[in-house]
């Protein structure tokens, strides 16, 4: 039982670092994959909703939504890198020993 969460959990941080690893060093990477993984960032949250407008017709409507603007974001990520000095931002958010 243990192991199972275990395991759960790990396949979540998976999932956080796929979604969210390219921010821990974006001012090393091109504008091109930045906007990939912008992108990716993206489809990631969006929530889709799916109503029917009226059971008569029995036509069913679909309604994506998200918060995250991904070229926007991806913009903002590439302007960003002149502020920040290469490498992993660690220091800079004191994750390790502060």
């Amino acid at each position: 039982m243990v192991v199972h969460r275990i395991e759960g959990r790990l396949e979540q941080l998976r999932f956080h670092v796929k979604l969210f690893g390219f921010l821990n060093n974006f001012q090393n990477i091109q504008k091109a994959e930045i906007r990939k993984h912008t992108i990716e960032f993206k489809a990631a949250l969006i929530v889709i909703t799916i109503k029917q407008s009226r059971p008569a017709d029995g036509d069913v409507v679909n309604k994506k939504r998200t918060d995250v603007a991904s070229y926007v974001l991806g913009e903002e990520l590439v302007a960003l890198k002149t502020f920040f000095p290469p490498g992993p931002l660690r220091h800079m958010l004191c994750l390790d020993n502060c």
